[in-house]
């Protein structure tokens, strides 16, 4: 007796679940490393601009403008832009500083950090 013939593609059945499945799996990564860029990047941005401003508080406070110590001012002002002044140095109306913000992602948290200057010339 023989075997009643095989219909072609007859033993490749599910294999579409599978490629289904790895595809979705791939999206999936895809989406995850996609959306962790977009928050690093707004994080950068937002770092940036709290080290802007804490570097231009600092420089007016050095300067005497302001009635406290320059690196208050410039933690006061990091900290109401979400940010943590991690470095402040100050020096004839001069004024670095270095501060990080944190990057929430669907792959996790990363502080990014953003240094400024500022003062005259």
């Amino acid at each position: 007796m023989t075997a009643p013939p095989r219909l072609a593609g007859e033993g490749e059945r599910g294999s579409g679940t599978v490629l289904a499945a790895g595809l979705t799996a791939v999206a999936a990564t895809i989406a995850v490393a996609v959306s962790a860029i977009g928050a690093v990047d707004a994080a950068r941005a937002r770092a940036q601009a709290a080290a802007d401003g804490a570097a231009l508080a600092a420089a007016l406070a050095e300067a005497g403008l302001r009635q406290t110590a320059p690196c208050q001012e410039a933690a006061a002002l990091a900290a109401r832009m979400d940010a943590r002044l991690l470095e402040c140095e100050t020096n004839s109306g001069h004024a670095r500083v270095r501060v990080s913000v944190p990057a929430l992602a669907a792959a996790g948290v990363w502080e990014v950090s953003a240094h400024a200057h500022a003062g005259p010339g």
